[in-house]
């Protein structure tokens, strides 16, 4: 992306690897904005996910595609690759 160029794309939860087709620069500084909000069960959130509210999700955090993240936040890779997870602040 171009300094200043805004895009805005949909996020399938139901895919694995949702490609948004952004790409980014080394060493450059991107700024991310989610709105909306999704449903895991009876759970209402948004891209900030949600802490585990009982002891079966809190054993079974190290299941999450990134660990230390909240369920269901909206996380963020480069090229797919587990070890570059990010969320937006």
């Amino acid at each position: 992306m171009e300094i200043g160029e805004n895009t805005t794309k949909t996020i399938l939860a139901c895919e694995k690897w949702d490609d948004t087709g952004i790409r980014l620069v080394a060493g450059e500084e991107y700024h991310f904005k989610a709105n909306g909000e999704w449903k895991d069960s009876t759970i209402l959130c948004d891209a900030d996910g949600y802490a585990s509210p009982n002891f079966f999700l809190r054993a079974s955090e190290w299941l999450r595609r990134a660990p230390k993240e909240r369920w269901f936040a909206l996380i963020g890779t480069i090229e797919q690759d587990e070890n570059t997870a990010f969320v937006s602040e």
